[in-house]
């Protein structure tokens, strides 16, 4: 990935995690496959996700389990990396399984399955239970997880930018489901979130570790998160 502003190192620690060396890793192989494919060195911005949608449709009518997986690693990589540089954001999971790897956003209490999410813009949309392109695992997890507890006598932060994106146009699904549709939204959620804290006079500051581990109740990520 020449030139790439894509950072080494996750928001808050001097020294890279395996899961963050891991995803790395990944999303350079990517970024080098996409050059070799298409002649285009992905730059790490956001304008950059449209090429790697329009290289993702061109495997819209694979069903080999393998290459789906490979490509859905990858892009899925590139794609966290990507947010992780935009936003701030900190990797978890081992450095074995894509599909295990989360991040989590450190401007406000949001986390995601990167690699599912690359899943679901390579097929066009939500895989049927017995499709035959479904991954091997638990199934996919293709949404922003935000706080589910209310503050106060307020309504939760999931409560929330539920209530706001409901309102919006719906969108095509194919154009939803791209990883380009996927990082629009997410920027609204983080604006929504960070315009709500504003309105209750809360000051601003990067989550952690901590702060993710205190509210999860989730056993497999709460054993990544302290891994």
């Amino acid at each position: 990935m020449s030139e790439s502003p894509l950072r080494s190192q996750p928001a808050g620690e001097d020294t890279p995690s395996p899961a963050q060396m891991f995803a790395a890793d990944l999303a350079r192989r990517f970024a080098e496959q996409v050059s070799r494919a298409l002649s285009f060195d992905l730059d790490g911005t956001p304008t950059s996700l449209a090429v790697v949608d329009h290289y993702l449709k061109t495997a819209r009518n694979e069903a080999r389990p393998a290459i789906l997986s490979l490509l859905a690693g990858g892009a899925g990589a590139y794609f966290g990396e990507l947010i992780r540089d935009h936003f701030g954001a900190f990797w978890i999971g081992d450095d074995k399984d894509p599909r295990r790897l989360r991040l989590l956003l450190a401007p406000q209490f949001v986390y995601l399955a990167p690699v599912d999410l690359a899943y679901e813009a390579i097929v066009g949309g939500p895989l049927a239970d017995d499709d035959p392109r479904q991954p091997q695992g638990a199934g996919l997890d293709t949404s922003f997880h935000l706080r589910q507890q209310a503050l106060d006598d307020q309504i939760s932060d999931h409560e929330f930018v539920h209530d706001i994106l409901s309102q919006l146009p719906p969108l095509p699904a194919d154009q939803f489901h791209s990883l380009t549709g996927r990082f629009e939204t997410l920027e609204l959620i983080i604006s929504r979130l960070a315009h709500r804290l504003h309105t209750r006079n809360e000051r601003p500051r990067l989550l952690t570790m901590h702060d993710y581990l205190e509210v999860l109740a989730t056993p497999d990520l709460t054993a990544d998160l302290k891994n």
